[in-house]
């Protein structure tokens, strides 16, 4: 279990919440250093309070100051009492904020008091309860509680009816889905509707312009995958277009690099779903020979050991490879090894000989000529190509309007 001075700097750093500790008498044991009268925030009847919930409870327990609209987090073991707030579910007004400071004489007009729903604190209070205790809660599954996120369900769906904001009905949301499935991107249609189409995706990030584009790229990155696998793609495949664009939207710094991104990813999906398709009538053999050989590239393959692996006779496969693909399964999988090969020079730092081993080339001189015939140049001159280009370079106009 980690100390309590490391546990309060953590939830600080990461969520800007204060984290107090008392012994059985209420007298503090640890109070945030970093924040000047931190020690004002957390009352007697507060404390009194929340000593009544967590022993009748024996979990942790919620205290709301109605007053304030204020909320306090606390939790027992071994008769000591820790403390997470104080927290807002919902905005303070200024005169709530005022009312605060002066009922606790706090003198500092920016005393952090943190913008937390109910629903959003209860991941945060439960690892923090399990690193301190050593003990698992379900938060979650407290019929208390769930009136907490009735009560967040509540204020959210005040908020759209006061802002008279809409969400794209359930037909249209479908439509982009089957879209996917049929390999078909929707962009044209979707720009048609106009800018506005964004803005109608539910409130994912209050205020924050940039978070709500993210998540909304992240959503669709994640819905994407699902509707290309239902639409044949194999599931690997998907997951590796996936984890690419989720890695890219990570590194975004502005949301038309996050449009971007969105353009890209729906276009690679839609892409990668019709050519699955068109391969879909091709002998079902060689489809679990490709199958098998990109689920194997870091391995040694050899034809002879994938047509044992498959049960399938070593000359009917190799000439039914031959047929449909017009090339032979040995130049087929390095083919597939040298495209690995590529992305990892492109994405990662890896160096060459460790590529080469990772890829169970016969040795890195061997992989460095296969890849220069393949593509005009050495694998270090590619890595420089691909490194000085534009990592977010793309042929799609960024205007497009991505669901």
């Amino acid at each position: 279990m980690l100390e309590i001075s490391v546990m309060t700097k953590l939830i600080w750093d990461n969520w800007q919440i204060l984290l107090f500790l008392f012994d059985g008498e209420d007298r503090p044991l640890s109070i945030p250093a970093f924040c000047e009268e931190a020690e004002k925030a957390v009352t007697t009847p507060l404390l009194e309070q929340l000593r009544v919930q967590t022993r009748e409870r024996q979990a942790p327990a919620i205290y709301i100051d109605e007053k304030t609209n204020l909320y306090y987090w606390g939790f027992e073991d071994e008769k000591q009492l820790y403390v997470l707030g104080p927290l807002h579910a919902e905005p303070l007004s200024f005169t709530q904020e005022r009312h605060f400071l002066h009922q606790q004489k706090i003198h500092r007009k920016d005393f952090p008091l943190k913008e937390l729903t109910f629903a959003e604190s209860f991941p945060v209070v439960s690892l923090v309860y399990y690193c301190l205790t050593g003990k698992q809660y379900d938060i979650l599954s407290d019929p208390s509680n769930r009136k907490l996120l009735e009560f967040d369900l509540m204020m959210n769906r005040l908020d759209t009816e006061n802002e008279e904001r809409t969400h794209l009905s359930y037909q249209v949301e479908q439509k982009w889905y089957q879209g996917i499935r049929s390999g078909k991107n929707m962009a044209s249609e979707w720009l048609e509707r106009g800018p506005t189409l964004l803005d109608q995706v539910g409130v994912l990030a209050k205020e924050n312009t940039f978070k709500q584009m993210e998540y909304t790229m992240v959503s669709q990155i994640v819905l994407s995958t699902r509707a290309a696998i239902e639409g044949g793609l194999p599931p690997a495949r998907a997951y590796e277009i996936s984890d690419l664009f989720l890695q890219k939207c990570a590194q975004c710094q502005e949301t038309t690099e996050l449009l971007q991104i969105g353009n890209q990813s729906v276009d690679s999906f839609c892409r990668a779903v019709r050519e699955t398709q068109k391969k879909q009538t091709r002998d079902l053999d060689v489809e679990r020979c490709k199958n098998y050989i990109a689920g194997h590239l870091t391995k040694k393959l050899s034809v002879s050991a994938i047509a044992k692996e498959l049960n399938i006779s070593y000359s009917y496969l190799a000439a039914k490879f031959q047929q449909e693909t017009k090339t032979s399964i040995k130049k087929y999988i390095f083919q597939e090894k040298l495209t690995a090969a590529a992305n990892l020079l492109k994405y990662s730092e890896a160096g060459i000989g460790d590529i080469a081993h990772y890829l169970a080339f016969p040795s890195t001189s061997s992989m460095c000529a296969q890849f220069k015939e393949a593509y005009g140049m050495s694998p270090l001159k590619y890595r420089h190509a691909q490194k000085t280009s534009d990592f977010l370079s793309s042929e799609h106009d960024v205007t497009k309007v991505s669901f």
